[in-house]
């Protein structure tokens, strides 16, 4: 959980407090990973606390606590997160809403994981987001598929027998299922006390990305912007193809596109350019040159942590300009 500082103590203010830990990024994020080690599970929000002592140790006699006098600082969540059980048409879809812990009204964002689903890495982009200023649902898209064992997403593209597991859950979510699923999940966005507007943004990586897309076309009078990233399958010769639907999409599309993907070649780039183009789409595609399929998830062997920079800053910029301002 993020957290931000406040209540300082001496001369000290809250925004001294805040200047620190963006010039000490290390110290703020050894306070994350304590908390991270107090959750008991994914979801469940940390407890509240000060400084750790090892933390504070590093601060004494550090010119920059000198100049802010925020070592005595109170760091509070600048996010709470829970874990919510959706009832969809087909079953019970584990999912976890994180938002800014301030009180106000905020957009609302779907964010759809890859297709190693929810995972501590995907928690912590969810998080990220919701401290941009965004209630955020992430849900488990492959809850159809029960209680699985996790996989390893380091190792899952390099172990056939994985792979091949994957790929059978996966292949197992048809589009018109998760398509459904949205329905449900912009309802719980919607429940919240804290949501701005009736429109949503939704954002996707890699299968996710595909959803993200796909949910611009089915659900147009809910979906206001979609971001994608290192998306596959936006473009095939199958009649339920995605871009298939791209005049009846309204929203502000954004495409972060990983080098040489296999599964979003350059022929499908120009196809779907095409269609946007001719159902009057706002949208954008940009190639991430250098940067491989799965770049923006950290506990991927092929993270690209510019890349990564890059896609928060490209996603921020098109929710900031679609959705409402809470």
């Amino acid at each position: 959980m993020r957290r931000r500082a406040r209540g300082c103590a001496g001369s000290a203010s809250a925004q001294d407090a805040t200047d620190l830990a963006k010039k000490r990024p290390d110290l703020l994020d050894e306070m994350r990973v304590r908390d991270k080690e107090a959750s008991a599970r994914i979801g469940e929000s940390p407890p509240r606390g000060g400084i750790p002592k090892h933390v504070a140790n590093k601060l004494r006699g550090d010119p920059l606590t000198e100049t802010t006098g925020a070592l005595l600082c109170t760091i509070t969540p600048m996010t709470a997160s829970h874990r919510i059980e959706v009832t969809t048409d087909d079953g019970i879809a584990p999912c976890w809403i994180h938002s800014p812990s301030d009180e106000g009204k905020y957009p609302g964002v779907i964010m759809f994981p890859d297709a190693g689903s929810v995972r501590p890495a995907a928690q912590d982009m969810a998080e990220k987001l919701a401290e941009a200023g965004y209630v955020v649902i992430l849900p488990n898209i492959f809850y159809r598929s029960g209680d699985y064992p996790p996989f390893d997403l380091s190792t899952v593209f390099t172990d056939p027998k994985e792979r091949t597991r994957l790929g059978e859950i996966m292949k197992a979510l048809d589009m018109a299922s998760a398509m459904r699923d949205v329905v449900h999940y912009v309802r719980v966005l919607r429940e919240q006390p804290n949501i701005e507007g009736d429109r949503i943004g939704v954002c996707g990586y890699c299968f996710g990305g595909r959803l993200a897309f796909t949910a611009a076309g089915a659900h147009p009078k809910d979906v206001a912007a979609a971001a994608c990233f290192h998306a596959g399958g936006l473009v095939t010769d199958a009649p339920e193809s995605p871009h298939l639907a791209a005049d009846k999409i309204t929203a502000n599309l954004y495409f972060g596109v990983a080098d040489n993907d296999g599964s979003f070649t350059p022929e499908h780039q120009g196809t779907l350019a095409t269609a946007l183009g001719k159902a009057h789409v706002d949208y954008t595609i940009e190639l991430y040159k250098g940067a491989a399929h799965g770049f923006a998830m950290p506990d991927f062997p092929i993270y690209d942590k510019a890349a990564d920079a890059r896609h928060w800053d490209r996603m921020f910029s098109l929710f900031k300009r679609s959705l409402p301002a809470g």
